[in-house]
C-alpha cells in the first residue's frame, strides 16, 4: 500500500450486489497459485482470511437484506461489510446541518449483529453528494462544508468502524487531480485536510483513500494513485450465488497465506544458500545465462506483433454486449457493461451503442471512453483493453441518474 499524507491508500475492496459478489485481495495473495486444499483448512473467505488476522468483506446494499441468497452468501463467507449507498454524504446529509443515519444504521447493525466488522465508504467524493454540497462556493465556506460534513458523519458513528474510506475517487483518468467542489475551491490540499480533519473525529478507525479503474500499473490513473489490484475479473460467485472456480483459488490462498507470506523472505532455500560457500561458483557461472534471457524476450516481438495478422487471412471480427444493473436508488444507478468477442479472431477496436428509453445522464463512467448526444450513447474501448480475446470478455461500468422510468435499453457492438 502506498501512502498519502501518513494515511493508507486502498481501493474499493469488495462489493455484493444483485446477487453477484465483487472480492478483491491484496496483489500478494491473488498472484499466488494454489492447486491444492490445505488440510484441515477453513471453508469460508471469511474464517481463512481470519487465520492469519485478515479480514475478507463485501459491499452491502440495505434494500438487498430480505434476499435470502444474498445475505446466507454475505453472512456466511465475510468478515467484513462495506454499506453501498447508505453512508454516502447524499444519503447521510441530504440537507446541511441535518442528518439522517437509518440505512446506514440497518447495514452496521446487520454486519455487526452477524459478527462483522464494517468499513464506512464514503466522507468526501464529486459524485452523489446533495445539492447544498454541490453548490458550496469559496475556499473557507467549501472547506467548512467539507469538515462539518466530516465531523457530523463520524461522531455518529465513532468507535464502531474499523475503517473509513475518508476521499473518493478523487483523480481522473490521465492521473490528474478530478474537477469537483472540493478541488475547485479548496485546491490540492483538501485531501490532507480531509484525512487530518477524520483523524481527529476518530482516533482508532484506519483512514483509506478510495478509487477504481487502477489495475494497469502503466495506466496514468494508476501512477497518479500507485494500486495494489491486480487482477480485473474479480468476481467469485455468479448470478446465481454458486462459487466460480477462482472462488477455491482465494480461499486456498488465504489458507495457505500464513505458510507461504513469509517464504520469500525466510523460505529454506535462501537461508540455506550462505551455508555451502561453493555455492556462490554456480551462481556467477549462471550470469551467462541471465545475460542471453534477453534473447528469447526479443524472439518474443515478433510473435506479439503479428497477432493482427490473422484477421488479414478471413477471420471474422465480432462482438457483442449486455448490460446489467449493479445497483439503484430513488434517481441513480451503477450499471457494468460486459462486450463479448463472438468472432474468430481477436478485436483491435470495440465500440457499444444504445439509446436511453428515459432521461438517463452520465455521472460517472470507468473503462470506455463514453459520449451522450440527446439519448444516444457511444461506448468505446480504451487503449488497454482494445484487444478481446476469441470467446473473452471485458467490462466498463457507469453511474448514472435518471428521472422518470428507468428503462433498459438494448445494446449494439461493432468491432475492428
Amino acid at each position: 500500500m502506498s501512502e498519502t499524507a501518513g494515511y493508507p491508500r486502498t481501493r474499493r475492496m469488495f462489493g455484493l450486489r444483485a446477487g453477484t459478489v465483487l472480492a478483491v485481495l491484496t496483489a500478494g495473495v491473488l498472484s499466488m497459485t494454489v492447486t491444492t486444499t490445505v488440510a484441515g483448512a477453513a471453508s469460508t473467505l471469511g474464517a481463512a482470511a481470519a487465520q492469519s488476522g485478515r479480514y475478507f468483506g463485501t459491499a452491502i446494499n440495505a434494500g438487498k437484506l430480505g434476499d435470502s441468497q444474498y445475505t446466507t452468501i454475505a453472512a456466511r463467507e465475510f468478515n467484513m461489510a462495506t454499506p453501498e449507498n447508505e453512508m454516502k454524504p447524499d444519503a447521510t446529509e441530504p440537507t446541511e446541518g441535518t442528518f439522517t443515519f437509518s440505512a446506514g444504521d440497518t447495514v452496521y447493525n446487520w454486519a455487526t449483529s452477524h459478527g462483522m466488522k464494517v468499513r464506512g465508504h464514503t466522507l468526501v467524493w464529486h459524485s452523489q453528494i446533495p445539492s447544498w454540497m454541490q453548490n458550496l462556493s469559496g475556499s473557507a465556506a467549501t472547506l467548512a462544508g467539507m469538515q462539518e460534513h466530516i465531523n457530523g458523519v463520524m461522531a455518529h458513528y465513532k468507535g464502531k468502524l474499523a475503517y473509513w474510506d475518508v476521499v473518493n475517487e478523487a483523480f481522473n483518468e490521465d492521473g490528474t487531480r478530478r474537477s469537483d467542489v472540493w478541488q475547485n475551491n479548496i485546491g490540492n490540499s483538501y485531501i490532507e485536510q480531509a484525512f487530518q480533519t477524520a483523524r481527529t473525529a476518530d482516533s482508532s478507525a484506519k483512514l483509506c483513500y478510495n478509487d477504481y479503474n487502477i489495475e494497469n500499473w502503466s495506466y496514468a490513473k494508476t501512477q497518479g494513485v500507485y494500486s495494489w489490484r491486480s487482477g480485473e475479473s474479480p468476481l467469485l460467485f455468479d448470478t446465481s450465488g454458486n462459487p466460480k472456480p477462482a472462488y477455491t483459488a482465494v480461499l486456498n490462498a488465504l489458507n495457505n497465506g500464513p505458510i507461504s507470506s513469509p517464504t520469500p523472505s525466510s523460505s529454506p532455500v535462501r537461508t540455506a544458500s550462505p551455508t555451502p560457500t561453493a555455492t556462490a561458483t554456480p551462481t556467477a557461472t549462471a550470469t551467462p545465462v541471465r545475460t542471453a534471457s534477453p534473447t528469447p524476450t526479443a524472439t518474443a516481438t515478433p510473435v506479439r506483433t503479428a497477432s493482427p495478422t490473422p484477421p488479414a487471412s478471413g477471420g471474422t471480427v465480432a462482438c457483442g454486449a449486455s448490460m446489467h444493473v449493479d445497483s439503484s436508488w430513488a434517481n441513480g444507478f451503477t450499471a457494468t457493461v460486459t462486450v463479448t468477442n463472438s468472432g474468430t479472431v481477436a478485436t483491435k477496436t470495440w465500440t457499444v451503442t444504445w439509446t436511453w428509453g428515459g432521461n438517463q445522464t452520465f455521472v460517472n463512467t470507468w473503462n470506455a471512453t463514453v459520449t451522450q448526444s440527446g439519448t444516444a450513447v457511444t461506448a468505446k474501448n480504451m487503449t488497454y483493453n482494445n484487444v478481446i480475446a476469441v470467446a473473452g470478455n471485458t467490462t466498463f461500468g457507469f453511474q448514472a441518474g435518471f428521472s422518470g422510468t428507468n428503462t433498459a435499453p438494448t445494446l449494439s457492438c461493432s468491432a475492428t
